[in-house]
C-alpha cells in the first residue's frame, strides 16, 4: 500500500470507515459535509438516531494515535457542524443523535487498524 500525502491518507480512511460503517448496519446518508466552519467526513443513521462521524487517519509511523487529534477546538466544530446540519435537514431524530469517532493507523506492511469509538462528546452537547 502506497500512501503518500496526507490528503490520500483522509480519503482512504473516509472509504475505509464508510464501508466499515455499511457492514455494521449503519445507512450512510452524506459524506464531507461542509459549511464554511468546517467538515463533518460521514453522516450516518442507525436505529433511528443520526451519527456524526469524524475520521482520524495517520501512518503507522507517527509518533501518537489518530485519537489524539480530535482536540477542544475540533469537538465544539463537530457539535456546531451537527447541529446546523439537522436544522437545515429540519431533522429531529426519534432516538437523538451522537459523535463518533473512527481512527486508522496505516501501516505500510500490515494494512491498517480501525477503532470505532462511538458517542464520544456525549457530555458536551
Amino acid at each position: 500500500m502506497s500512501i503518500t500525502s496526507r490528503k490520500e491518507i483522509g480519503q482512504r480512511g473516509e472509504d475505509i470507515a464508510t464501508r466499515y460503517l455499511e457492514s455494521k448496519g449503519y445507512n450512510v446518508r452524506e459524506r464531507n459535509y461542509q459549511r464554511k466552519i468546517g467538515e463533518i467526513d460521514v453522516i450516518a443513521e442507525k436505529k433511528r438516531k443520526i451519527i456524526f462521524v469524524e475520521v482520524k487517519a495517520i501512518r503507522a509511523k507517527q509518533g501518537f494515535q489518530p485519537e489524539d487529534h480530535l482536540d477542544y477546538k475540533k469537538q465544539h466544530k463537530l457539535i456546531q457542524l451537527s447541529r446546523v446540519y439537522l436544522r437545515q435537514k429540519r431533522l429531529q431524530p426519534t432516538n437523538g443523535w451522537q459523535i463518533d469517532l473512527i481512527a486508522l493507523r496505516f501501516n505500510p506492511k500490515e494494512g491498517y487498524s480501525l477503532k470505532h469509538y462511538p458517542n464520544v462528546l456525549a457530555d458536551n452537547y
